[in-house]
């Protein structure tokens, strides 16, 4: 699974909660490509991506793309997951599928 986070100049005009405006910004190239995580499933990729008792880039599931320290949060509302080439993005509650620009 691809895990995306927003660039982070970008975070303070994202509407996380919106997401055709997350879909806009993700189509326009404004989300960076930060962990590759060894499972299929969604939940378990937002369970393994969470900064519980240390950082999840320390899971051996977990493989750490950017160097960026800020890209090391815990996902929340607002990033991606790519999974077989479908897109979801994580909502209040579970992922909402969305469509990506060819």
């Amino acid at each position: 699974m691809k895990i995306y986070m927003i660039k982070s100049d970008l975070k303070r005009g994202l509407n996380e909660y919106d997401t055709k405006e997350v879909e806009t910004k993700f189509n326009q190239g404004d989300f960076i490509r930060v962990a590759d995580i060894c499972t299929d499933d969604l939940e378990e990729a937002y369970t393994l991506t969470q900064n519980y008792s240390e950082s999840w880039t320390l899971d051996s599931r977990a493989k750490r793309l950017s160097g960026k320290r800020e890209y090391t949060r815990s996902t929340t509302t607002g990033d991606v997951f790519v999974r077989d080439g479908r897109f979801y993005c994580v909502s209040s509650f579970g992922f909402t599928e969305f469509n990506k620009d060819k």
